[in-house]
């Protein structure tokens, strides 16, 4: 990072190495750049490109349940299913998809990660970003993820991630977190960003000797310690 690049989100970065992560990333996290051949995309372009957008025969957003043929096939290595209304993860059936390395849901409504046990030997990047998530459950068999974006949820606590060993991105950007906490684990982190949360202390990074780059723009941080 150049002396004059920001951080994401108009925040500092706390910098502990020179090199640069070769996983493109904006601002807001994923970069949306395709990184394998194979993906299905389900995106309502109108609602993304019009926030006034609105469909009158579409049913209510509680009532709207994916299946089968929202995404059709088998074979995909990654998945984005964009502002899409949905609600929860099993009703999109990925346990079809064995090979899938990458799911992004980003901008839904999910209020819980259920993700299904036969993509945990794959998968190895997923985003939630701008969901409803309220606590990181059943991710301890996942433990081939490299990248996690939990960024602009409900989280309160950073817990239930001590098996993703293989984690080297982490987000957390625009949660409720107020304590950096059950990291230790994660000795292969190069990247975690926390931005804009209610953290007041930087604590419980001490294993983390390979972190390189530490985003924690506003948060309530008022003295550095040690």
């Amino acid at each position: 990072m150049s002396e004059n690049e920001k951080a994401p989100d108009g925040g500092q970065e706390v910098n502990g190495g020179s090199s640069k992560s070769s996983t493109p990333h904006s601002k807001s996290g994923w970069d949306g750049k395709l990184r394998v051949n194979k993906q299905a995309t389900l995106a309502n372009p109108e609602a993304l490109s019009d926030p006034d957008y609105s469909d009158e025969d579409a049913p209510p957003v509680d009532h709207i349940e994916a299946d089968e043929d929202l995404l059709d096939g088998e074979d995909f290595d990654e998945i984005d299913v964009q502002h899409s209304r949905v609600s929860t993860i099993p009703a999109l059936r990925l346990e079809r998809f064995k090979r899938l390395r990458r799911l992004c849901l980003r901008q839904n409504s999910i209020q819980r990660i259920e993700l299904p046990p036969e993509l945990a030997s794959s998968l190895d990047e997923l985003e939630l970003y701008d969901n409803l998530v309220k606590r990181i459950d059943g991710l301890e068999d996942f433990t081939e993820l490299q990248i996690l974006d939990l960024s602009y949820n409900k989280l309160k606590h950073i817990k239930n991630l001590s098996t993703l060993t293989k984690l080297h991105h982490l987000y957390f950007v625009q949660n409720r977190l107020s304590k950096i906490e059950n990291l230790e684990a994660l000795t292969e982190l190069v990247y975690l960003e926390l931005g804009a949360n209610r953290i007041r202390e930087i604590e419980g990074l001490e294993t983390l000797t390979k972190l390189e780059h530490l985003w924690l723009g506003q948060n309530r941080i008022t003295e550095l310690k040690g």
